[in-house]
């Protein structure tokens, strides 16, 4: 016969125990984990990546995370679990108006969060702002690569198990409309392709390491190392390019940027092998340099492989033409 539980010590264990399985299986990523991995692995964001600090104090502002960059400048990490919506955009800006000083005006600043949304991205982009979309179930894949069991603690159960994980706070948008069958097909087109020029241009250079397929739109871009400047992988129908992206505050700073960049003109493209495209606009806040590849573009899919190749030769030649000129721009 067993023992009486007369003072209900062992139902009450038995509810702790429950409890802490339903927490288990209900617990989410908090900001403050979030936080703890980021500063574990910084390669999550970006390679080369040295972490300075935590809740630093920077112009007035406390940051979330802030790093050093293989350029040695510093990076500011402003962090969201789930999805990132307009509102971290707009503090964002906020944040760069305090960063960005006469003294210091190098200094990056990052949006990373779970998920950003396409319209944002292009907001984003538009805008000049870096950002990184580092979805749960890459960040649970990560660490068990890393076999980091006490970080993996931070994530549900269902998240563990899960292959598929839909991310937290994420908007639910309408199936796709039969009328839509056209635009649909370009856009798988765009991910397949992208997924194909990714893979190779990892096997050959950093770069876009940290970046992923879309089909969101005809280009990808990664961090060139300065705030609002990208390099740019873009297809289009007959044909591809790449391409250093360069938005300033106003169009004054923009014309002096790229000024500075055409008095070594020669010196650039006798480094890259020939002739860039430089694009700009009179009075606009952007220019470009490009390198154009006229072997096909993405309606010759039988070509694809020889135009990835060629745009991931030139991705590299440009980044080692432009790289220690536009590292000592404002």
């Amino acid at each position: 016969m067993e023992p009486l539980d007369i003072c209900g010590f062992g139902e009450i264990r038995f509810l702790e125990s429950k409890a802490l399985a339903l927490q288990l299986e209900t617990r989410e990523m908090t900001e403050k984990e979030f936080d703890t991995i980021i500063a574990k692995y910084p390669e999550l964001i970006e390679e080369g990546l040295v972490f300075r600090g935590r809740q630093v104090n920077v112009g007035g502002k406390y940051v979330d995370l802030l790093f050093e960059d293989r350029h040695k400048q510093k990076l500011i990490v402003e962090l969201k679990v789930g999805t990132i919506v307009r509102k971290h955009i707009a503090q964002l800006i906020d944040y760069e108006g305090y960063f960005l000083t006469p003294d210091d005006p190098t200094i990056r600043v990052m949006l990373v969060g779970n998920h950003v949304p396409n319209n944002l991205r292009l907001s984003l982009d538009h805008h000049g702002f870096e950002w990184k979309d580092i979805p749960v179930n890459k960040l649970i894949n990560f660490l068990k690569e890393k076999n980091d069991k006490e970080t993996l603690k931070y994530f549900s159960r269902e998240e563990l198990e899960s292959k598929n994980i839909t991310v937290r706070n994420e908007v639910t948008t309408k199936p796709v409309s039969t009328t839509k069958k056209e635009s649909t097909g370009i856009k798988q087109e765009w991910y397949r392709f992208f997924e194909q020029l990714l893979e190779l241009s990892n096997m050959k250079t950093p770069l876009f390491r940290n970046i992923s397929p879309t089909d969101a739109q005809n280009w990808i871009s990664a961090g060139a190392g300065k705030t609002a400047r990208t390099w740019v992988y873009k297809i289009r129908k007959a044909d591809a390019m790449v391409e250093l992206y360069s938005r300033a505050r106003n169009p004054e700073i923009c014309k002096k940027r790229l000024e500075a960049l055409q008095t070594k003109r020669r010196e650039i493209e006798a480094a890259f092998g020939e002739e860039l495209d430089w694009h700009y606009k009179e009075g606009s806040p952007q220019y470009n340099i490009r390198s154009w590849i006229i072997i096909g573009g993405l309606k010759d899919e039988e070509k694809w492989p020889e135009i990835q190749n060629d745009m991931v030769n030139r991705m590299i030649r440009l980044e080692k033409a432009l790289r220690n000129h536009i590292s000592v721009l404002d």
